[in-house]
Parts: structure tokens; sequence; C-alpha cells
């Protein structure tokens, strides 16, 4: 059995609307030039050596992926930034199908201007509800968020203007954007690390915005008020968006610095050891009396130790830092280190072998906690 074909009328009516729609904006520049935009950037970065197919967070992080503990650290520019990065090169093909699909559409509807604030504000309302949602747990990128804004918009616009779209439009419009969709926020129920918070912030965004901005049925043009109400609206919800965020758990300024402290610390902890081989060995060769070597230790190495577990001492890091776990360690194996010297130093003048027994005991403890520590250093 076949389906009937549709109506004549029904097709006039449809080719009527798609060809208004068309000579109110010829051409979807913006569109266009989004999607250029992201295929740039996606090329730039390439150069700086992401993958065609999968790219490191870290790369993304440096070039302005969404992270709560970065954008909330002084660096909001990153909800914008975030929404032109992609994953690779199905990430960013999934999304600027979509993009080109119903971008065309969307921009005709509501005009070029109106529509890259639809898509920047969408990004922004999604990049937001994935801080909120995600917190640290994830490092958002790519242009979906807006893309579901986009058709957000196009809900808006269904919602005010049905009356005004012919029937068979009304249909295909919706079918389209309810298929991806719904695709959408499947996959990333059962695919780990595909941010549906961004997505939904997104959509929500699109269709407020959307229905703020969609122009006069029979005028085809937006009131002056629209046009002062938007941006006003708009900022305000960014704003107070922001201003509701949680805290992070941690900055990313203060996971760098503490990770550069300690990277500072094992480059010169290999230096200290070998200062300290500088008089134990001539003491084993009888090269030095005790406690001259005593001397040595507690004015030469000792302090060196004691100046590394201060400065160690001082980075103040939250518990929920990645870098929090190592400097833990870190701080352990500085204090038993300076302990074990302390402790060897003493033995050594009083001829006291209690402590010397325990030096050795601390020395295989600092070389157990050194293992642990370069393997925490190997890991990805």
């Amino acid at each position: 059995m076949t389906e009937p074909a549709a109506a004549p009328q029904d097709e006039a009516r449809a080719t009527a609307f798609w060809e208004s729609v068309h000579a109110a904006s010829p051409r979807a520049i913006v569109t266009l030039l989004l999607v250029a935009l992201n295929i740039a950037v996606f090329g730039a970065l390439l150069l700086k050596g992401a993958g065609a197919f999968r790219t490191s967070p870290e790369l993304l992080l440096r070039f302005g992926a969404n992270f709560a503990p970065s954008t909330q650290d002084g660096e909001p520019w990153r909800l914008l930034a975030y929404m032109f990065l992609h994953y690779g090169a199905v990430h960013l093909g999934f999304n600027l199908w979509a993009l080109w699909d119903a971008g065309r559409v969307v921009e005709r509807l509501y005009g070029s201007a109106a529509f890259l604030g639809l898509f920047l504000f969408a990004g922004v309302c999604g990049g937001l509800a994935s801080l909120w949602w995600n917190g640290p747990r994830a490092v958002s990128a790519g242009a979906s968020a807006a893309v579901f804004g986009v058709y957000g918009a196009l809900f808006g616009y269904v919602v005010l203007r049905r009356r005004a779209i012919p029937r068979e439009v009304l249909g295909s419009i919706g079918a389209s954007a309810a298929v991806f969709i719904a695709f959408s926020l499947f996959i990333g129920t059962v695919v780990s690390g595909i941010d549906n918070a961004a997505h939904l912030g997104g959509l929500a965004g699109g269709f407020v915005l959307g229905i703020v901005l969609a122009p006069s049925p029979a005028t085809g043009r937006r009131g002056i008020g629209q046009s002062l109400t938007a941006p006003a609206l708009a900022a305000i919800v960014v704003a107070g968006a922001w201003m509701l965020l949680p805290a992070p758990a941690y900055l990313h300024r203060d996971q760098a610095a503490a990770e550069a402290a300690m990277r500072a610390f094992l480059d010169r902890e290999a230096e200290t050891v070998r200062l300290a081989r500088t008089v134990l060995d001539p003491l084993k060769r009888g090269e030095l009396t005790p406690a001259t070597a005593a001397d040595r230790l507690e004015s030469e190495v000792v302090p060196k130790w004691d100046a590394a577990h201060k400065a160690l001492s001082a980075i103040r890091l939250s518990e929920a830092a990645p870098a929090a776990p190592k400097l833990k360690l870190m701080l352990r194996y500085t204090a038993v280190r300076r302990e074990m010297l302390s402790e060897l130093a003493q033995g050594l003048r009083l001829d006291d072998g209690t402590r010397l027994a325990n030096a050795n005991r601390l020395a295989a403890e600092s070389h157990k906690l050194l293992d642990d520590l370069q393997r925490m250093a190997r890991k990805p």
C-alpha cells in the first residue's frame, strides 16, 4: 500500500511559506560562518597536537574548554570559547551537521543578528548548566549545547507561530528536531563523557530567548521592545545563574601552583640526596669522624630538608584537588627524610644504637615513599 500523495494545496502552502522565509533572509550567512569557524578552530588544534579522532581534555583545557575550577577562577570567557572546541572529527561532524541542518532554517526565521545571539546565549546557558551539574568532574567542549539552543529556538517559534506555519512544514520541522534531541539525549545517558546537562541548558536557553525574539507573523519583524528586552533578559539570566553556581571544589590556579612547587621540589630532591652522600660516603670510608659527619649533616643537609618541608607545608590546596594526594605524600616524604637525618646525626654524635636503628628504619620508609611518589608521577 502506498501513502497518499500530499494534496496540491498543502504543497502550495508549504512552498509559499518557505519562499517567504527565504525572501526575508536569502542567505544564512551566520550559520555558514559558525560552521567555518568551528572547522578552522579544529584545524588549528590539529596543528597544536590534537588527535583527529580523540583529543585530550588537557589540550582542550589549554585552549578554553569549560571546566569549573578554571571557568570560576577568573576565566568566564571559557563559557564562549568552549563551544568552538571539539574532541575529534566525529564530535565536530555530528554537531556541524545538526547546526547546518537546523541553523539555516532558524536563522531565516529569526534573522542573522538574532540567530547569532540565540546561538551564543544558548551555548553560555549550556556551559552554566554543565558547571552547576558536573563541577570539576567534566571538561566540557563542543557546539552541541548551542545547537540544542537552535532547536530550542525553533520550538519556541513553533509554539508562538504554529498557526502561521503550514501543517506540513510544522510536522517536518518537529519530527527532525525531536529525533535529533531524543537521539542525542539518549546517547548522553548510555555513553560516558557526553554532557547532557549542557544539552538541556542550551535547549532551555534557546527556547526562552526564542520566544522573546520570535518575529510577528504578520510583518515578519520584531518590535523595538523585543529587541531591547532580549539582551537585557539574556544578561540577567547569565548573571543570575553565575551567582547561583556552587563554589568549585578547588581552583585551577591553586592546583597549577601546587604542581609547579612539587615539580620544583622533585628537581632539587636528587641534588639534596647527593649532598647527604658527600657526608655519608666519606664517613663509611673512614675519612670523617662520626662527630664531624654529625656536624655536617646538621649544618648542611638537615636544613635543606627542613626548608623543603616548610615550603611544601605552605601550599594551600583543597583536598578535592587532583594534586592533593601527591602533596600529602610529598610532605610525609620530606618529614621522614628530615627526621631520619636528624636521628642519624644524633646517633653518630652520641654513639646511640637506638637512634641509629631508628634512622635506618626511617631511611627504609623514605625509600618506599619515594618509590610511591615516582609511581604517582608516572601516572597520566
